[in-house]
């Protein structure tokens, strides 16, 4: 066994027990010497990495987990409360714009449920900067006009909202993406 390789072998494993290592510590004092410093130190190395958990180390893990699902619970009532203040919103500008509902086949909120649903996974990230120029654009066709900004458009375009012609519209508001649908109250 060279030099290098009895070296490399005391370092990694001091307690080796094979023939040549063996012989190398009976020949030489300071082989000897090398290989007792190297179990030294794996002691003292083995003494300072074993530490015993603070008593309390389960009362935080738990701790930790329940303000998880706290937090997870948290972000779900906020999305549904996001998508509530989205139908209130619809109802409250589209009820003006429709003198008969009766010309809907479903409850308006319920057909403004279900087409936010069908298009979630294509609008839920969507930023097309919208400015006001586009935005009365596309509310002209409807005889409509903002005059004022409306913040942040996120989404603009023309959509079929229960089989009628309709605008969706997406606006960043306070507390999460506003949905409005313009529908006008006849089909011309």
């Amino acid at each position: 066994m060279d030099d290098i390789l009895f070296r490399h072998t005391a370092i990694a494993t001091p307690n080796d027990k094979s023939d040549e290592f063996l012989r190398r510590q009976f020949d030489s004092e300071q082989d000897k010497t090398f290989v007792d410093q190297a179990k030294k130190f794996d002691l003292e190395l083995e003494s300072v990495l074993n530490v015993d958990p603070p008593d309390d180390m389960i009362d935080k893990i738990l701790l930790e987990q329940s303000f998880a699902i706290e937090n997870k619970k948290n972000v779900n009532q906020r999305w549904h409360l996001a998508i509530a203040a989205s139908v209130a919103f619809i109802i409250g500008i589209s009820l003006p714009l429709l003198n008969n509902l009766n010309n809907f086949t479903q409850d308006i909120g319920t057909v403004a449920l279900q087409h936010i649903q069908k298009e979630y996974s294509f609008t839920e990230k969507v930023n097309e900067k919208a400015k006001l120029s586009t935005v009365n654009a596309k509310l002209a066709s409807y005889g409509g006009l903002a005059k004022d900004d409306l913040g942040d458009v996120l989404y603009v375009n023309h959509c079929a909202f229960d089989g009628r012609p309709g605008l969706h519209m997406i606006i960043q508001g306070e507390q999460g993406r506003i949905t409005v649908f313009v529908v006008p109250d006849d089909d011309g």
